[in-house]
């Protein structure tokens, strides 16, 4: 398993207040808190020192400004539920997104299909074509960065106010999305909050139903990849 997750409260003063071990979490208007996810590929180190460290360097940038901020990279989504609708915050950062492929072709990449019908990036020194790469953006891979950064680190960032229509985020790696349509992701998630409240009122509890079931609706769709979804209910009582 090459994938990470973290869930961490945050504080102003006094630093990193909680780290959760669970997939979900409540979060209510007096919270700063961090979720995300960590897609590891070639080894987990990456996504594990990523998954430790996020936290308190998210810590020393606190602005104290309201709503939500989203940095993405790579291919694992982020997913808003509004008003029980879907609504992407992220980017796909992969060989076949158009603007992505003429960067990388501008820094000296080079592009080809394998066998399976994926594209793939390549150095132009791997002439046998082992080592390609379907995402264009990502921690680590330093060998894809120097002498030129065929692969950058800088994310997608979106920033936004949440408002009581905002019930539901939802992170997963492309081990979900391969198996499911954004939508579906939505409304499995939704399905399954709207069942957990008949046994419970614990917001943590019902943000972990709904990241098990989309997880477990992954799986059901016969996806190859690792699977991992973190879930954020957002709590405006």
């Amino acid at each position: 398993m090459e994938d990470y997750n973290c869930l961490a409260t945050l504080h102003p003063q006094y630093g990193v207040l909680s780290s959760a071990p669970s997939r979900g979490v409540n979060v209510s208007q007096q919270h700063v808190a961090v979720a995300a996810v960590f897609d590891g590929h070639a080894g987990c180190q990456t996504a594990s020192a990523a998954a430790e460290h996020l936290p308190h360097l998210l810590h020393q940038g606190l602005t104290g400004r309201q709503g939500s901020s989203t940095a993405a990279k790579g291919d694992s989504v982020a997913l808003l539920a509004r008003d029980g609708a879907c609504q992407r915050l992220s980017v796909d950062h992969r060989a076949d997104n158009a603007l992505e492929m003429l960067r990388v072709l501008d820094a000296g990449g080079e592009l080809e299909y394998d066998a399976a019908g994926t594209l793939r990036l390549y150095r132009p020194s791997d002439v046998e074509r082992r080592n390609g790469c379907m995402f264009t953006r990502s921690l680590g891979d330093f060998n894809f960065k120097q002498p030129r950064p065929l692969l950058l680190c800088e994310p997608h960032v979106v920033h936004q106010e949440l408002t009581p229509s905002d019930s539901l985020l939802l992170l997963a790696s492309d081990g979900v999305t391969d198996a499911l349509w954004d939508d579906d992701v939505i409304d499995v998630a939704m399905r399954a909050l709207e069942q957990a409240r008949n046994r419970t009122s614990d917001g943590q509890w019902l943000a972990q139903a709904a990241a098990d079931e989309v997880t477990a609706a992954a799986l059901r769709g016969n996806s190859g990849d690792n699977i991992t979804a973190v879930a954020v209910l957002l709590d405006w009582s």
